[in-house]
């Protein structure tokens, strides 16, 4: 394989990770209405899943630069931002 192609495989996966906690929103967002203060549940049982993503939404981006294409280290922005918004919609759903 190529190492362009191994660049933007762990780059596209870094996106992934960035973005898994707007996906989970949006899949529990949809549920019944009696259902819907599950999604709320920010640790879904395992207290480290969501920040373990964004670290590796961090760090992914930041390999595939280092292998290949510089412009992953833009992408390497996208989990911080998402973090920062995620914190600030819980933030103001919880009391």
């Amino acid at each position: 394989m190529s190492r362009r192609l191994i660049a933007n495989t762990i780059g596209w996966l870094g996106i992934v990770c960035s973005l898994a906690f707007w996906v989970w929103i949006v899949i529990f967002s949809h549920l019944p209405v009696h259902q819907r203060g599950a999604w709320m549940r920010f640790d879904l049982g395992v207290s480290n899943v969501w920040p373990a993503l964004w670290i590796a939404g961090f760090l992914l981006p930041l390999v595939a630069a280092a292998i290949g294409s510089r412009r992953w280290i833009f992408v390497a922005a996208l989990p911080i931002v998402s973090c920062a918004a995620a914190v600030m919609v819980l933030s103001r759903i919880r009391p």
